[in-house]
């Protein structure tokens, strides 16, 4: 089984600590390994972070429930469990 080491968080210090934080407000006090995987490179984490906000703030093509019924249908088709 691979292993893949993580700063857990509470040993989480700086902008670290900041983005943890700021995911666990988003996500009801639950910090999901997901995010953990880039936590020895927190300048990674917070520009995958970025990256991820300016496609949810979409296109002005394309509205917010425009948006979301892509987004559902293509985790339903990629039989996400997320």
């Amino acid at each position: 089984m691979p292993y893949i080491k993580i700063v857990p968080p509470d040993e989480a210090s700086g902008l670290l600590r900041e983005l943890y934080a700021r995911q666990q407000q988003t996500r009801r006090g639950r910090l999901p390994a997901s995010k953990m995987l880039l936590s020895l490179n927190p300048q990674a984490m917070k520009a995958v972070e970025d990256l991820r906000d300016a496609f949810r703030a979409g296109s002005p093509n394309i509205d917010a429930r425009r948006r979301e019924m892509i987004a559902t249908v293509t985790s339903a088709l990629l039989q996400c469990t997320h």
